[in-house]
């Protein structure tokens, strides 16, 4: 037999093999090795196709099941000990541990999700997010300051003459100054520019801007020397459930509200004020007028300031109201609520104080 006829049958053996279609019958096609003519990884046979997850699986009533889980120590210990614990994606405890997995598997699965995230799986708060909602303190004013100086070329001039430092090192450290700040901004906390101002739990002037829908709305709070303590009561103070410093408590025992807050200076751990325990009468105390929104906190001045609450209802708009201190010599202990108005009429903008012993009305200046 000669050897063009036994290329011949050669070629025709292969001509006669169906080809297995080993891509469609995969779980991965990577893991099997598919490849194209040259021998190398085939990326469309590769690359497994995105599966569209359907958020349909019944959550049920919180808390309402239950289910014990037997394992190894050493499972419960690295779930609890280690993966609960560590600075990663995971949840802070070891039963949000348990389920992330499981809500994984049945999304790789079978392509099925919870109707809505399971309360397990609020993911880990970080140190500056825990400080932000306890509205700790979380740099200093000097390191504030300093950050702030970071985010100018100028603090870097001296190294880069020197040749300590490069320039794109010098922008590297620009950008990782500015994220740091655009991280404290996003959690609440205001840097002021004024070097001789600490780091505040509230971003002041982006709540006032918000309110009143105009770029130039601190400059009736500039010009008077109003000093806002905290901005938006309402949300921050009354609607907020996680206690208050000591400090802020104080605060707000000097001004005209102390009648609203017996019961959230008890519940912060201030006990210097007494508080009426409807479960326990005996004890004494004092009731708390309970507020929770706008017309709650107008209606407690309804008792005492009844025409100067009907004036703000009818012949002003009130964009926001505050707890402020007047920044001036012999006038910082007074502490005031104060109402950011503007006049139906004429625009005008004003700022009422209302202390515990008067009230005052500043006008914004042209």
């Amino acid at each position: 037999m000669s050897p063009e006829t036994t290329e011949t049958k050669k070629e025709g053996a292969r001509a006669g093999i169906t080809p297995f279609p080993v891509a469609s019958v995969a779980k991965n096609p990577a893991d099997v090795g598919i490849t194209n003519d040259d021998g190398e990884p085939d990326a469309k046979l590769n690359s497994a196709p995105e599966r569209e997850i359907v958020a349909d699986i019944p959550l049920g009533l919180k808390g309402g099941g239950k289910t014990l889980i037997t394992v190894e120590k050493g499972i419960k210990a690295y779930c609890k000990d280690v993966l609960a614990k560590e600075d990663n994606h995971l949840p802070n405890s070891e039963l949000g541990v348990w389920v992330y997995y499981l809500t994984e598997g049945i999304k790789r699965d079978f392509g099925k999700t919870w109707e809505s995230s399971p309360v397990c799986l609020k993911p880990k708060e970080s140190k500056t997010e825990k400080a932000a909602k306890d509205k700790k303190r979380i740099i200093t004013k000097a390191e504030k300051n300093e950050l702030l100086a970071k985010l100018d070329m100028s603090y870097y001039q001296s190294d880069i003459s020197c040749g300590n430092l490069t320039l794109d090192q010098a922008f590297a450290l620009i950008k990782e100054a500015y994220e740091k700040k655009q991280e404290l901004e996003d959690l609440g906390y205001y840097l002021s520019p004024n070097k001789t101002e600490g780091v505040k739990p509230f971003n002041w002037e982006k709540v006032v801007t918000e309110s009143v829908g105009s770029v130039e709305a601190t400059r009736i709070y500039d010009q008077h020397k109003v000093e806002l303590i905290i901005p938006n009561l309402i949300k921050e103070f009354y609607q907020n459930n996680r206690k208050q410093k000591r400090g802020i408590i104080k605060d707000i025992m000097a001004s005209p509200l102390t009648g609203t807050a017996y019961k959230k200076a008890w519940m912060s751990g201030v006990k210097d004020y007494g508080y009426y325990d409807e479960e326990n009468p005996g004890k004494g105390g004092f009731e708390t007028f309970e507020v929770n929104d706008m017309d709650d906190l107008l209606a407690y001045f309804e008792q005492e300031k009844g025409n100067d609450v009907k004036e703000l209802k009818t012949k002003y708009k009130i964009n926001s109201v505050h707890l402020a201190k007047i920044n001036r010599p012999g006038m910082k202990k007074d502490r005031y609520v104060c109402w950011d108005v503007s006049d139906k009429k004429s625009g005008l903008r004003e700022l009422h104080l209302w202390s515990a012993t008067g009230s005052s009305r500043l006008v914004e200046m042209g």
